[in-house]
């Protein structure tokens, strides 16, 4: 162990890692090929309904050292705001189409689409030709190269060429560094064009180069492709009013979704009781969004966001409030788990440990019978993130800095659960009893894109995290072990991330014991673990305009 304060002074690198996706066909909906419908799933007003307890409800004993604890000297954050306050408690979508409108025009067009899907060679090849970029074998990439071994600078005469091998190089595997060169000689060249390319291809490229299509989450793909594929001259219009209608249908169902969650979030009054805390609703939900954005569910949307509600707040408690004791008491209360251990807890520390565990067990009552053994994962998962909060804290409290592996164990260990599996609960027969249990041994298709989250969000909250007092954190710690400067460090953490991409990329054609549906929510939550958007649970301003976008603007059709 080492003394941490000495590194205070180190400067925070504001270079955050690249950012990736899977090649999907984003401009086809999914409706396309399935009896599928937009409307809202029957279930779906049970899992919105607000927890009937709140701290305003929540009647307990005063402990005796109360005045106490009053007198502590606390850290603060000074955590931004909420941009969003309870504005979606309250906001009504405009009424451009009933919801029963647009499902009428969804089907009819939905049988047109239908008959062009079997009848147009060409969007058939174009389906093919993405599924064929999807299981490219390096060898392909020596076609590309000439004579000496280099890239052909022929390839800088196709823009849309250059942006395919560009995309298609992220799907790599470690050690195909012949990716890497391929990924590096399209990345110069692009830039070099964008300003000379004509919309909607520029705005491809220079959305490619901030985020690669293979690390871009498919919602936001969607919605950005739609605007794209309206510029096209070449567009086919019955397919983009069909993708315009199912788009708005679905924002609509977010938008109910978001309403509920807002009005569940005030009864609560977390802001007004533990005013330490972060107001993330809304970049919550936009998070379990990113993991499953289909109609179909909604259950695991609200109840994934009401848990993230409750583990951001514990999070704070440790980070920026809870004294080293007080830390010990609370993580002893959730190791027993019985409400009976309240009674030596500070009275905020009891009202906090009452709605986390009273909202646990709410989300249990929305399981089905054949569901119930789940709320074990619940428990175990929240006992496991509370151990790693406590270990943090005791490190902060001894004023030690371990060194990096034991540092990185509660940043992934402690959170792999919380972030990856406790997402899985909500969804229904897909996620099996066996399924969990498999991958609750943390096999590569989840600690891949743990590693991503957690290299990525290492390097961009140093600043805050230093800045609050916490520490000592995992990017000081590797800095003090291999003697490395904040920008030398974030560097080889955006490696690190990268190499989980590849990482990730081949635990996805390996056989698994989960179906594709649950690999697929695992592989949305590495795209969801992009600077900008880990950024946002901090600092909601830097994500507000894409939520807007998301949730309140539709599409005309």
């Amino acid at each position: 162990m080492q003394n941490y304060y000495k590194f205070n002074h180190v400067q925070c690198c504001k270079t955050g890692p690249h950012r990736l996706y899977m090649l999907q066909p984003h401009h086809i909906p999914s409706i396309v090929n399935s009896n599928y419908t937009c409307s809202t799933p029957p279930y779906s007003a049970r899992y919105l309904n607000c927890n009937k307890r709140s701290f305003s409800d929540v009647r307990l004993a005063s402990c005796k050292n109360d005045d106490h604890y009053a007198t502590i000297g606390r850290n603060s954050a000074n955590y931004e705001p909420s941009v969003w306050g309870d504005f979606f408690a309250t906001y009504a979508p405009p009424n451009l189409e009933t919801k029963e409108r647009l499902e009428q025009m969804i089907n009819e067009h939905k049988e047109e689409v239908r008959d062009m899907l079997r009848s147009t060679t060409n969007v058939v090849e174009l389906m093919k030709l993405v599924d064929t970029i999807q299981r490219l074998g390096i060898d392909v990439f020596y076609k590309f190269k000439d004579s000496n071994g280099n890239f052909d600078e022929k390839l800088c005469e196709d823009a849309r060429g250059l942006l395919s091998l560009y995309n298609a190089g992220y799907l790599a595997f470690p050690g195909e560094t012949l990716l890497d060169e391929a990924i590096s000689f399209a990345r110069c060249r692009l830039k070099s064009k964008a300003n000379d390319l004509n919309s909607p291809l520029k705005k491809q490229v220079l959305r490619a180069l901030k985020t690669p299509l293979h690390r871009m989450l498919p919602r936001i793909e969607a919605m950005y492709h739609i605007q794209e594929y309206e510029e096209e001259e070449t567009r086919n219009n019955t397919l983009l009013k069909l993708a315009k209608m199912d788009y708005n249908l679905v924002q609509r169902l977010h938008l109910e979704e978001l309403k509920h969650l807002s009005l569940w979030y005030k009864e609560l009054n977390l802001s007004e009781i533990l005013r330490y805390a972060r107001d993330r609703l809304v970049e919550l939900y936009f998070w379990s969004l990113a993991g499953y954005f289909e109609p179909h569910y909604t259950r695991a949307r609200v109840m994934y966001t009401k848990y993230g509600v409750m583990a951001t707040v514990v999070d704070d408690t440790f980070d920026v409030y809870a004294t080293y004791e007080e830390g010990k008491l609370l993580n002893d209360a959730f190791q027993r788990w019985d409400e009976k251990t309240i009674n030596c807890l500070p009275m905020y520390l009891k009202n906090l440990y009452l709605t986390v565990i009273d909202t646990i067990h709410g989300l249990g009552d929305e399981l089905q019978p054949s569901e119930k053994y789940r709320i074990r994962y619940y428990i175990k998962e929240t006992q496991t993130l509370v151990e790693g909060y406590m270990q943090e804290i005791e490190w902060f409290a001894k004023r030690q800095a371990p060194t990096f592996d034991k540092r990185k164990k509660p940043a992934i260990d402690g959170n792999i659960g919380s972030v990856l599996l406790l997402p899985l609960l909500g969804m229904g027969e897909e996620v099996t009893e066996e399924a969990l249990r498999w991958l609750s041994s943390f096999p590569d298709i989840v600690m891949a894109p743990m590693e991503i989250c957690r290299y990525t969000d290492d390097a961009i909250s140093y600043e805050r995290e230093m800045n609050a007092g916490q520490g000592p954190t995992t990017i000081v710690c590797y800095m003090m072990e291999h003697n490395l400067t904040k920008n030398e460090a974030a560097a080889k953490f955006e490696s690190m991330a990268n190499e989980s991409w590849k990482k990730l990329n081949q635990a996805c054609l390996r056989p698994t014991k989960v179906p594709a549906e649950v690999v697929n929510r695992l592989v949305n939550f590495a795209r969801a673990s992009t600077p900008e958007y880990l950024l946002g649970f901090s600092h909601g301003s830097t994500i507000k305009e894409l939520i807007s976008m998301l949730f309140l603007n539709p599409f005309s059709i």
